[in-house]
């Protein structure tokens, strides 16, 4: 599925790759689109962004993980809420980039 959306083509020239899911477990990187997106970067030496509502597992190394019921302060603000808690992990993504003022 990577290959036909054309994920080898968009890590191409890429300086960072946003994925992410609900739950970040053992099952997300076995056979998962996100494991699949991470190990793609990795091989591509693109940086891997994590937006999870929550994360169960630890990334793998060298990604930057983010979990919106750590930014909510719990998992029923995040759910009830998930468009602000989305945006402020894009922003809190966006503050990390390099160059970034």
């Amino acid at each position: 599925i990577a290959r036909i959306a054309g994920l080898p083509q968009a890590l191409a020239g890429a300086g960072l790759i946003i994925t992410g899911e609900g739950q970040f477990d053992a099952s997300s990187l076995a056979g998962k689109v996100v494991g699949a997106v991470c190990a793609a970067a990795s091989q591509a030496g693109v940086r891997v962004a994590l937006v999870a509502g929550s994360i169960g597992l630890a990334p793998p190394a060298g990604t930057h993980a983010l979990e919106l019921t750590g930014l909510a302060g719990g998992a029923a603000a995040a759910m009830r809420e998930p468009g602000r808690w989305l945006a402020a992990a894009g922003a809190e993504l966006a503050a990390r980039q390099p160059g970034a003022a």
